[in-house]
């Protein structure tokens, strides 16, 4: 419907949930690209493959080299190339020392929430980021709320831009 929308003088669409008959939109942007995040295998992937410009999905790339698999499967089954859907991952990454007890505690409050986290030296998290490209993704996303607040949040941003990103 949305695609509709955005592509065709008047869309015509019925849905269980929406319903247009001859519905016009204008003034139409250039291209408005979707986005879906997404992980489910079985139905949610399958929606990706269908309608996705971009796909988006939180895990470490062991994670991202599998579900990418399991999109491409559903891609080959509607004739769709898998390469033109950008990927995209979310992780939360944090250099620390080794030992800090603080920082292992917020990990594991942090991932039994569903979210990843990569966590280590400065050298461990850029080993662990530098694996994403090969399992297919495009761009690395990082939430910044997992670091705190005020300078502690400042402070581990400048750790990750000074240690990580800019060897990257």
């Amino acid at each position: 419907m949305i695609k509709g929308l955005l592509t065709q003088d008047r869309t015509t669409f019925d849905g269980e949930y929406y319903q247009l008959t001859g519905a016009p939109l204008e003034p139409k942007p250039a291209h408005l690209p979707i986005l879906i995040g997404a992980a489910g295998e079985k139905v949610a992937l399958g929606i990706v493959a269908r309608y996705a410009d971009e796909w988006n999905h939180w895990g470490d790339p062991a994670l991202a080299a599998h579900k990418g698999e399991v999109f491409a499967a559903h891609c080959e089954r509607l004739g769709r190339d898998p390469k033109s859907v950008r990927r995209s991952a979310q992780t939360m990454l944090e250099v620390v020392v080794p030992g800090d007890a603080e920082a292992v505690e917020r990990k594991e409050r942090v991932e039994a929430a569903g979210r990843h986290v990569i966590m280590g030296s400065a050298q461990e998290v850029l080993d662990k980021v530098a694996q994403y490209p090969a399992a297919g993704i495009d761009e690395v996303l990082v939430p910044d709320a997992f670091l705190g607040s005020g300078s502690r949040r400042f402070d581990a941003l400048e750790r990750l831009r000074e240690e990580v990103f800019a060897k990257i």
